[in-house]
């Protein structure tokens, strides 16, 4: 199969993915409510001719655009309801001696979805997405491509979130929220592989004990679980672009009989970890290393207590606390955030379009392993 054909494939199979899995599962805890989106505008059905253009820069100091440079445009097409995307079509061009790429005579129509990519140090790299509007005739989409680093200590875990709220069988749920920001110039990506092959950016270890672990994007590809089953470790294989926030949101499960003991290891340097727990559940945390301010902004018809760590964290830290409290399944009514179809396809697509840059650009990097010395620490402490 021509790399063509394998792209276009992967394509397809992520944006099902996605699309399947785009609803939060009724097991994840308790979420914010959101103000309704604008209403959709109206799409016209007559096809548009584009040009399409950019300018390839670097945002690594010290590198330079390679002459001679490939770039693929891409137009994705969304499906009907309960249909696929499909990608109706993909042109190669040359970049130009002034870092300039030219497509002309783009057969597309408002609505579809437009981007462009390269492969610059084994790792494929883009445009932004971009849905074509009614009339348009022209579009730009420049790209910034970044150099390679492995380096963690680039990376700061800005700002973590736990919501917490209690469920039948004695079980905790949890959702996490983690914000990394990428300090240097350099794209990120670990020198650690997924079980399936494909290189780890950040990585979450989860407190000792926790279980049904869930994303609220599609996991299959960018998702993955190492550690073991007593200690899990969410593995994001999204690389971690310089200067923006790079989240991730997945939910998970504890055991709670009158008390947790919540044991936690943090990788990077963390500047903020907040716990909010609702006051109907009747739990709280026992530990003083806790500000506590009550919070009523998450969701307004439950009041939370907010926890915040007094001090921030270094790389390679482990957090300890304990939670208790008679815990009782809460009675209050639990509004969902209103959704967007439109919206939610193009956040999807994007998701998927990252994916497709990782599952292809690095899969010539060679397989690697895990540090064993963390892995026998972890194993040390589970027995413990």
């Amino acid at each position: 199969m021509t790399l063509f054909g394998h792209r276009r494939r992967q394509l397809i199979l992520l944006c099902t993915l996605i699309l399947t899995l785009g609803s939060v599962s009724g097991a994840w805890a308790q979420e914010p409510t959101s103000t309704p989106l604008p209403p959709e505008p109206t799409l016209s059905t007559t096809p548009v001719v584009l040009t399409v253009g950019g300018t390839v820069t670097s945002g690594t100091a010290g590198v330079s655009v390679p002459a001679g440079l490939t770039l693929s445009l891409h137009v994705v097409r969304p499906g009907a309801q309960g249909t696929l995307p499909t990608e109706i079509l993909k042109r190669d061009g040359p970049l130009g001696a002034d870092n300039n790429f030219h497509f002309d005579n783009v057969a597309a129509r408002p609505g579809d979805v437009v981007f462009a990519t390269t492969s610059f140090q084994n790792v494929v790299q883009g445009s932004q997405l971009i849905s074509l509007r009614n009339g348009q005739s022209t579009l730009d989409l420049p790209i910034t491509l970044y150099a390679l680093t492995n380096d963690p200590s680039v990376i700061t875990l800005i700002r973590v979130q736990h919501i917490l709220d209690y469920k039948p069988g004695g079980l905790l749920q949890v959702l996490a929220t983690y914000d990394y920001k990428n300090t240097s110039d350099r794209l990120y990506q670990s020198n650690t592989l997924t079980a399936k092959g494909l290189p780890v950016s950040v990585s979450v270890p989860l407190p000792i004990g926790a279980r049904a672990v869930a994303f609220n994007t599609q996991s299959i590809e960018r998702f993955s679980l190492g550690g073991d089953v007593n200690a899990p470790i969410v593995q994001d294989t999204k690389p971690v672009l310089p200067g923006q926030t790079h989240e991730i949101v997945f939910s998970y499960q504890l055991p709670y009989a009158k008390g947790a003991p919540i044991d936690q290891d943090y990788p990077y340097n963390t500047s903020s970890i907040e716990v909010l727990i609702p006051h109907d559940i009747h739990i709280a945390i026992l530990d003083n290393n806790f500000e506590t301010a009550p919070n009523t902004s998450i969701n307004p018809q439950r009041t939370y207590t907010q926890y915040v760590l007094k001090s921030p964290l270094k790389a390679g830290d482990r957090l300890v606390y304990t939670l208790g409290g008679a815990a009782q399944v809460a009675t209050a009514p639990r509004p969902q955030p209103a959704a967007n179809s439109n919206t939610l396809f193009f956040a999807f697509l994007a998701a998927a379009a990252v994916t497709l840059v990782v599952a292809v650009g690095f899969v010539a990097i060679r397989r690697r392993q895990d540090n064993p010395a963390e892995a026998s620490r972890r194993r040390s402490r589970k027995r413990a």
